[in-house]
């Protein structure tokens, strides 16, 4: 009886051994992703400024649009939305034309920089939307850029 006991605790042990091995097989890793984000604040701007009545791209366009011009390379289905606007200063018709002006340029930027017009989307918001409405009227002279 005694062997027989001793030979079912060996066989069992030699099935139990037989269904594990030393080396597990590996658990698979799950995928590594790399997250792909659009330029955001406060790293990167969206808004560039314009001085009065001036529709002219500022000399220092090109640092300013770098990493849009960047992502919209790597990623050529998106569009970006180039918004122009205007302070109240002059009449409304005037202020809607000088935003898209504005828009135009910096588009022309982008162009430039060979990203295809299909991304580029230009608009005037004339003096609607103000960024700021206590008379500081150079911070509703801008372009923003928009995703």
């Amino acid at each position: 009886m005694n062997a027989l006991f001793v030979r079912g605790a060996l066989l069992a042990a030699v099935v139990i051994t037989q269904g594990c091995s030393t080396n597990p097989p590996p658990v698979p890793k799950p995928e590594q992703k790399t997250a792909v984000t659009m330029p955001v604040k406060p790293l990167v701007e969206h808004m560039v400024f314009f001085d009065f009545d001036i529709s002219d791209a500022p000399e220092n366009i090109n640092p300013f649009i770098a990493p849009h011009v960047r992502y919209l390379v790597q990623h050529p289905k998106q569009k970006i939305l180039i918004e122009g606007h205007a302070d109240e200063s002059g009449d409304k018709a005037y202020n809607r034309a000088l935003g898209l002006k504005r828009a135009e340029t910096i588009k022309a930027a982008f162009l430039k920089e060979g990203i295809d017009k299909s991304q580029l989307i230009t608009k005037s918001q004339g003096e609607t939307n103000p960024l700021n409405m206590q008379n500081k009227h150079e911070r509703n002279r801008r372009v923003q850029l928009l995703y």
